[in-house]
Order: C-alpha cells, then sequence, then structure tokens
C-alpha cells in the first residue's frame, strides 16, 4: 500500500484525480507498480474487444512483463489483423503471450558459478525458472507445455534451454519429484506446500515443492529436448545432459520391475504417504500402492498428469508419451552422432522388463 500511496503521488495531479475516482486501478497509469498478476486477471482492462462479447485486455503493462520477445510481439502484429472475429482474436493477443508476461520468475544467460563445492558442476549455461502460474514453483510437464508453443520463435531459443538446464538439475537431484522450488542462482525464497509427506527417496524440501512421481513428467522433460533439436540445435547435449537422460533410464528400469517375483514380494523403490482425507492425493497400502504385474512391458506411473494417485499403476497414456519421446530421443542422439545413448534409449523401448 506504502508503495502504491508513494506512485500515485508522483504522478501529476490530472493522472492521480483519475486514479481516486476509480479504483480498478489500470497499470498504464501505474507503470512504476506492479500488482500481482492472480488479482489483476480478476478485474476487467480497456481496450475490449470489439465483438459481442467484449472481452477484456489482460496482458500486464509492458513495464511488468516477466520476459519480452520481439519475435512473439511480431507473430501477435502478423497474426491478429486476419482474425474475423474479434473475440478469438482478443483471447489470441491475451493468452499466446501469457508464459512470457506473467510466468517467467527468473531467467540468466549465465548463473555466477557456486563457491560450493557440492554445487561447482550445477547450473551451468542458460538456466529459466518458470513457474506454473499461481504457485510460484516449476512443474516438469507444466513449463514443457507452457513452452512448447514458442520453439519456432527465434529469439526464445536461451530461455527455451535455459528451461531444459534447468529441468536437468531437477532431475540429477530428485528424478521422482513433478515439481520444484526455484534454483538457488536465482536467490527466489522457497515456498511451502503446506502438505504433511513421507516420501521415498527423501527429497531436499528447498528442492522439491511436491514429489508426486508421474511418469508423463519425465516424458515431457525429453520432450522439450527432443523440441528444442527440431527447431534449434542440439546444444542442449551437454555432459549434465546425458546424466539426466542416464537417471530418467534408471527410473524407469526400476519402475518397469513387478511388485512380486518367483523370490516373492519385491518393494518399489517408490512410496509416498501424505496425511490427508482424500483418496486421490496419496497412495494406498501405507505409501506404496496397487501391487504390479509382470510381463507387461509397461512402466508405473504412481500419479497422472492431473497429480491424482492411479489405481491401476501401468497408466497407459502416459506409457505412450514415453514410447514416442524415447524413439524421438533415440533419433536425435544418433543424428547427433551420440549412438550409444541412442541405443540405451532405443533398447529399453523394446526390452522386457
Amino acid at each position: 500500500m506504502r508503495a502504491l500511496l508513494l506512485a500515485l503521488l508522483s504522478l501529476p495531479a490530472c493522472v492521480r484525480e483519475a486514479c481516486a475516482a476509480d479504483f480498478d486501478f489500470d497499470q498504464i497509469r501505474l507503470s512504476g507498480v506492479c500488482p500481482d498478476y492472480t488479482k489483476y486477471a480478476t478485474h476487467s482492462h480497456k481496450p475490449f474487444s470489439e465483438g459481442p462479447l467484449k472481452l477484456s485486455s489482460q496482458r500486464p503493462h509492458p513495464a511488468c512483463r516477466k520476459f519480452k520477445s520481439e519475435g512473439v510481439e511480431k507473430v501477435l502484429e502478423d497474426l491478429l489483423p486476419h482474425f474475423k472475429d474479434p473475440d478469438l482474436a482478443k483471447l489470441f493477443e491475451n493468452a499466446y503471450p501469457n508464459t512470457l508476461d506473467t510466468t517467467v520468475r527468473w531467467h540468466d544467460p549465465k548463473p555466477p558459478k557456486s563457491l560450493l563445492l557440492r554445487d561447482s558442476e550445477r547450473w551451468r549455461g542458460p538456466q529459466s525458472f518458470i513457474v506454473t502460474g499461481d504457485i510460484d514453483a516449476m512443474w516438469l510437464r507444466d513449463s514443457t507445455n507452457q513452452l512448447s508453443q514458442y520453439q519456432r520463435v527465434a529469439d526464445l531459443k536461451p530461455l527455451l534451454l535455459g528451461a531444459i538446464n534447468t529441468q536437468v538439475e531437477y532431475i540429477l537431484q530428485s528424478p521422482y519429484c513433478n515439481a520444484f522450488q526455484p534454483p538457488s542462482p536465482s536467490r527466489l525464497e522457497p515456498v511451502a506446500n503446506g502438505q504433511d509427506d513421507t516420501v521415498h527417496p527423501v527429497y531436499e524440501p528447498s528442492v522439491v515443492f511436491e514429489c508426486k512421481y508421474e511418469l508423463d513428467s519425465l516424458a515431457n522433460f525429453l520432450s522439450l529436448s527432443n523440441q528444442f533439436a527440431t527447431h534449434h540445435d542440439n546444444s542442449h547435449l551437454t555432459p549434465r545432459w546425458f546424466k539426466a537422460l542416464e537417471t530418467v533410464l534408471a527410473v524407469l528400469d526400476e519402475q518397469a520391475a513387478p511388485t512380486f517375483t518367483t523370490d516373492g514380494y519385491r518393494p518399489n523403490q517408490y512410496r509416498f504417504d501424505r496425511w490427508t482425507n482424500a483418496g486421490t492425493e496419496t497412495l494406498n497400502l501405507g505409501g506404496v500402492g496397487n501391487p504390479l504385474a509382470a510381463g507387461t512391458n509397461l512402466i508405473r506411473s504412481a500419479f497422472r498428469p492431473s497429480d491424482d494417485a492411479t489405481i491401476f499403476g501401468y497408466l497407459i497414456p502416459a506409457n505412450a508419451m514415453m514410447s514416442v519421446e524415447l524413439n524421438r530421443t533415440a533419433a536425435v542422439l544418433t543424428k547427433a552422432d551420440a549412438s550409444r545413448h541412442a541405443a540405451r534409449a532405443a533398447n529399453l523401448i523394446d526390452a522386457p522388463p
């Protein structure tokens, strides 16, 4: 409130009077004070669309946008005049740049090297922290899909490469987890998810926001990398990336194993037990989940993309996506003359668990 008052006092008198008369403060009047977007988006803002719906403009003021791209603005400039429906045009104008406008919480093309020995190899190259929207945490799945529509925009290559590098570091630290805290070089404060979870493997809360093992999260990591290779180059294929790939494949091997073998019961590496009264929020049988059959050639996913627990662990859509992305990864690596890793990915597709 104090910052808002100071900003008002610093504006010309005529603007102050206009603001005082209309408590729905517009960012154009207060370009130096950026409101929280989740609150800003609950109000209407001019100019409205000229169609029957009179849709509100929901883009933040340029000074309040988290990340700017000339390429994205050029897409809007080129496409908007061709929309026949002005309401649809307003929807596209609001939605297409929204990830850049509101969810790029941090991007650094070259973070400083950490003085901590344990972090000496981490956070190399561009890094990007893309939050899911109203929660200051980065989901592997969400960030991949938030950025996919920008793969063809040339000036966003550093941002995309940064997101891949950041996902790499998350997977190397906690490959079973789905959502993560801000990278340590960002100096952003971690946020608590307010849950009481007991998880194995144990994770570091300053690194992980939530640790629901979802097979599609790992598939989306591969998807973001494969999209980047298709539209840009192979600059993401760093030693850290290959290490993350091997980590992903190790998880897939582990989660392809059945609950019971000829030797008897085999405990699963991943367990998740949350104190909750909602059955969809935790795994049954004390966090172990339902038994897994042998001989399926499928990989377990403890949770769905909706973050709800699976009843039958071999979630078919997630397995289908992983199969597609492993094939694409194998093709990218073969083309990049990284045949050893390509063979590893291809063999996993065909080999029985």
